[in-house]
């Protein structure tokens, strides 16, 4: 078997390995298990899963890994956080009469 890194799960690198190994008219040679544990390396270098993709693969009986969930990087800022952070900045305040009109509107109810 081959050195696996530290963040590939060998649980479910061995069902990978063991679902693989079950095609028949398609060989899983070590050098296929080393190609697909160098393509997992590149995924987590790139800040993808490689737990999910095992899983996904295993689950569904695909012969290859493929990139599923990213991981959070540190330091990484959500983009939906980011764009309302850029929303905020961008923003301009209502004109005057948007502005009255509203605290007519606020101070009614209030009463």
């Amino acid at each position: 078997m081959t050195a696996l890194p530290s963040y590939i799960d060998p649980e479910l690198f061995a069902a990978f390995c063991e679902m693989r190994r079950a095609y028949k008219k398609i060989p899983f040679t070590p050098r296929a298990e080393l190609l697909v544990v160098r393509k997992l390396m590149r995924m987590h270098d790139d800040g993808f899963c490689t737990s999910s993709a095992l899983e996904a693969s295993t689950i569904n009986g695909w012969r290859d890994v493929y990139p599923k969930d990213r991981l959070a990087k540190p330091g990484a800022i959500d983009p939906a956080l980011a764009k309302l952070d850029a929303d905020t900045r961008n923003a301009a305040p209502p004109p005057e009469e948007i502005r009255r009109r509203m605290a007519e509107i606020t101070g009614r109810m209030k009463a």
